[in-house]
This record gives structure tokens, C-alpha cells and sequence, in this order.
């Protein structure tokens, strides 16, 4: 083997490609090493794991820990975009990862969003109306919450899709039971079936945790989140899309249908008028 080097804190895919260098466009995983058993499905469990990703030339990088999961996440959804309709072959006790993971292809359910929210055309994104549209109050649509559902609702499998949020300043999402409580004053926490992270004006960010919050610091405002669902797993993954840094794992025994959830947030000073914009994964 050629050249070898560390990626401990940085392994975007992109870090990783500029860091092999010329040639690196075509690159695979060659082998997977672990000081003892592990989970891949769990970051908590794949302390000393370590991922080497080597070039058509000899030269590698090794990324270790928890990075290295983020950096498969993240090499499951570049290349997608950057190779549709390819396979990507990954050695060894990660052969089966990839192809278990499945980008979804998600809308909005306007059945069940707050009367001020509106929809673009395509139900991919939503925004914040200026008054509340003349909507039957059904028992599924959120009011007062500025919520969403998604369309479609899982019992089954890895799923993983993206959220632009721009440069709002107050917002939430991640996912929730079908049986969630949808109207009046909700505690949206996991012990009420609320699996979501939050930016909220004068707290930061934050993950809905039980019995009390947990606060996370990015590095820098993510315009995009990732948010990864394995129902079997019991886990909810979120990510800062551009880099899949990590931002926090809820874990819990699922059940229920599960769906994405999506709330704009409130917009008293006019700097939170920005819309959430479910973003596509190219070949999907």
C-alpha cells in the first residue's frame, strides 16, 4: 500500500477526496478494522473501528471512531449523486450497509399542516403564510404547532433523507409517531413520541431529550440536515448534511408507523420567513 494518512475529525467525502489527491475519483474501501466487536448501525459501538479508503494509486486514508460511520453515511449519499445507477462494492462486514440504505423520496402531507403553512406545488417545501387558510380542523392537522408530516410513514427499514433550513432562525424537525397528540399545548419530547433536533432564538441548538434537553454546538449553522431513521435499529440519526458531522442519535424501541416531522418555527421579528425545502438525492 502507498501513502497513508489520518482523518480523524474532518472525513467528508470531500476532505477525503481532496486529501488523496489526483486520481482519487475512483476510490473504494478496501478493508474495515475493529479492536473488537461493534455495531456499524451505532456510533456509541464503533469506537476503534477504522475505515481505509484507497486510491486507483496506492495512497489511503484512515478514518477511525465515529467519524468513520458519518463518513459512510456520507459516501452512501455522494455516490449516489456523483454515480447514478452505479454500485458501489465495500469489502468485507460492510458489504451489506450500502445497499440497505434507502434514500427516500419524500412530500408533504397537507392533510396534516397547520392552516398558516403552505405548500409549494411539488410538496417538497413549506413556508409561513400570513394568516391562517380556511382548512377543515381535522383531528390529523397540527394547530397551534407550525407543523408537517411527511406523506409517507415507515415500519421498516434504513431511511435517510435531507432538509435545507437555510439561514431560519427557529425551527425543528426529525420524525414522530403517527399517534403523536396534534392539537393544544404538546410537549414535543421523546417521551411523547418526538424524535426531533431544534435551533430556537436565545437556546441554540438542541435535541428534544428526555427529561431534559440536550444542547449540541455544530461547527458553524448547518443549512442542511441530514436525518437518518434505522426503524429495526431503534435510531434516529441527525447529521450536518454538507460535512455528515454528527450531531446527536436518539435511540428507542419503535413500534408505530413513524414519519417525518417538520415545523417552520415562529417569525415575530420578520428574520424567520425562510421555507424548510426537503432536498432530492440525485438518481432517486
Amino acid at each position: 500500500m502507498g501513502n497513508s494518512q489520518n482523518c480523524q475529525v474532518c472525513a467528508s467525502v470531500e476532505s477525503v477526496l481532496e486529501q488523496l489527491g489526483e486520481g482519487s475519483s475512483k476510490f473504494w474501501i478496501t478493508s474495515l478494522q475493529s479492536d473488537r466487536c461493534y455495531d456499524v448501525r451505532k456510533p456509541q459501538d464503533f469506537m476503534g473501528g477504522r475505515i481505509i479508503v484507497e486510491d486507483s494509486k496506492g495512497n489511503s486514508i484512515s478514518i477511525v471512531n465515529t467519524t468513520a460511520l458519518s463518513f459512510l453515511l456520507g459516501l452512501c449519499c455522494w455516490w449516489e449523486k456523483t454515480y447514478p445507477g452505479m454500485v458501489m462494492v465495500v469489502s468485507g462486514t460492510l458489504s451489506g450497509i450500502y445497499g440497505s440504505i434507502t434514500p427516500a423520496s419524500l412530500t408533504l402531507d397537507p392533510n396534516t399542516a397547520h392552516p398558516r403553512l403552505i405548500l409549494s406545488e411539488d410538496r417538497t417545501s413549506v413556508r409561513l403564510g400570513h394568516k391562517p387558510q380556511p382548512l377543515p380542523d381535522s383531528p390529523e392537522r397540527f394547530d397551534p404547532w407550525l407543523s408537517v408530516l411527511g406523506s409517507e410513514g415507515f415500519t421498516s427499514g434504513r431511511h435517510y433523507w435531507e432538509v435545507e433550513v437555510g439561514v431560519k432562525t427557529e425551527w425543528n424537525l426529525g420524525v414522530v409517531r403517527e399517534s403523536v397528540e396534534r392539537k393544544g399545548g404538546i410537549r414535543q419530547r421523546e417521551e411523547t413520541g418526538f424524535w426531533i433536533v431544534a435551533l430556537i432564538p436565545g437556546k441554540g441548538y438542541f435535541a428534544s431529550t428526555c427529561p431534559s434537553v440536550t444542547p449540541f454546538s455544530p461547527s458553524g449553522n448547518p443549512r442542511k440536515i441530514g436525518v437518518f431513521l434505522d426503524y429495526e435499529g431503534g435510531q434516529v440519526s441527525f447529521y450536518k448534511a454538507v460535512t455528515m458531522s454528527h450531531l446527536h442519535t436518539f435511540t428507542h424501541t419503535f413500534s408505530d408507523r413513524i414519519f417525518p416531522y417538520f415545523n417552520l418555527g415562529r417569525n415575530i421579528d420578520g428574520k424567520n420567513c425562510g421555507p424548510l425545502s426537503i432536498c432530492g438525492i440525485k438518481g432517486h
